[in-house]
């Protein structure tokens, strides 16, 4: 039987869930012994190996000259490629993976608040109103852990959530017009560039040794996470609606804290638990029909 194309789109979401609940994992590995800017650097420049690879498979290195994508695909690289991964891999060398997993979260609120409440002047009714404090009250959890004081490594997660919602919107509309494939091709060549860039201003330069040690997971990230799942996640996008998107990537929350706790020895935390619960209820609230 063929699928309708919601169906794919779900189909294409449960690979990308999969796939970024190993995102912190993988990523607090290679940071282990490389700065958080050259990992961002290298991991995108073997994502834009693996794009560059599949673009010449399927023969389709002709869609990176369509000019009138590439003001949507600029800011789709600006906003995620650049400013997002920037502040998620500054993230990890400060905080836990559970932290960012959980706080990832705050992606359902802003973009909801961005795309719903402000661009498109939607009614802001009173379960939107329950779902919005529910979800800050969850954050706030997380953020303080119970103490007046906050990880800047969680400031830096809330900061990644709040831009990525812009990508998004810039990023189906360049899929409207390209493949996923020519779209991750562009944001990986230009925000690998620009990363590193970055590094080589703000970091030294690593050593052959570390360098060889974070190889494997600088690889796997490149790959696998930056490479298959955001083709997942970009082709999910393109046939289903954008907050439906983000309402099944609630269970990455849940997924990364059980990997996290064999990988990583990360045991959840009670203010985790107590914040990932009003998170997850908050986001049903705003993301229901």
């Amino acid at each position: 039987m063929q699928l309708s194309e919601t169906r794919k789109g779900e189909c294409f979401m449960v690979g990308s869930i999969f796939l970024w609940a190993f995102f912190p994992i993988v990523t607090k590995f290679s940071i282990s012994s490389l700065s958080p800017l050259f990992s961002a650097s290298i991991s995108t420049f073997f994502a834009f190996l693996f794009f560059a690879v599949v673009l010449t498979f399927k023969r389709k290195w002709h869609e990176i000259l369509r000019w009138d994508a590439w003001w949507d695909m600029f800011w789709s690289t600006f906003f995620i490629g650049i400013l997002f991964y920037a502040f998620i891999f500054l993230a990890l060398s400060r905080t836990t993976a559970g932290n960012v997993s959980i706080l990832s979260l705050s992606e359902i609120l802003f973009s909801f608040l961005f795309l719903s409440v402000i661009l498109k002047h939607e009614t802001f009714i009173l379960s939107h109103f329950v779902g919005a404090l529910l979800m800050i009250t969850g954050a706030l959890f997380v953020l303080f852990q119970g103490e007046f004081s906050w990880n800047r490594g969680d400031v830096f997660v809330i900061l990644a959530t709040m831009v990525a919602p812009f990508g998004n919107i810039f990023q189906q509309r360049a899929r409207k017009k390209v493949s996923a494939s020519a779209l991750m091709l562009f944001r990986s060549c230009v925000s690998a560039i620009f990363l590193l860039v970055l590094a080589f201003v703000f970091d030294p330069f690593p050593s052959k040794e570390i360098l060889h040690t974070s190889f494997v997971f600088l690889l796997i990230n490149g790959l696998l996470i930056l490479g298959f799942s955001k083709i997942f996640w970009v082709e999910a996008i393109h046939r289903i609606r954008i907050t439906k998107a983000l309402s099944l990537e609630t269970f990455v929350p849940v997924l990364t804290l059980i990997l996290a706790f064999f990988f990583l020895h990360e045991v959840p935390t009670l203010w985790q638990i107590c914040g990932l619960v009003p998170l997850v209820g908050g986001s049903y609230l705003l993301l229901r029909k």
